[in-house]
């Protein structure tokens, strides 16, 4: 009887060590995601700030909008990668005010920020 109970003792131990490493992995999945997250948000705030600097007298119009341009694929990117369907919609919508804030200067703003082709 003893011999069960060691086996059993063993198992339920490499479970629990297994479930452990499992619960460790996850919390830096977690981790990652929260960290991408509000890195990708600060992006996005980023680029509306950066927008509405743009529109200021005495402000470099075209140097602004490029740095707007580049925070708002960044964290349009990041809300794809990591799945935030509410985020990507939100980053989606400032992107769109940037293209029209841009006007017709946006495809060589764009093509400026060393971007690559637009996104959707």
């Amino acid at each position: 009887m003893a011999f069960v109970n060691a086996a059993l003792l063993e198992r339920v131990t490499e479970q629990s060590a297994n479930g452990q490493a499992v619960n460790r992995g996850w919390r830096q999945h977690s981790l990652l995601r929260g960290v991408a997250l509000d890195y990708a948000t600060t992006q996005n705030n980023r680029a509306a700030l950066l927008r509405a600097l743009a529109s200021l007298p005495g402000e470099d119009r075209e140097a602004r909008l490029r740095q707007a341009l580049r925070s708002a694929a960044e964290a349009v990117v990041l809300f794809e990668q990591f799945q935030h369907v509410q985020y990507l919609e939100i980053g989606r919508r400032v992107l769109s005010d940037l293209r029209r804030a841009c006007g017709t200067d946006f495809a060589s703003l764009w093509a400026e920020a060393g971007l690559g082709e637009p996104l959707d």
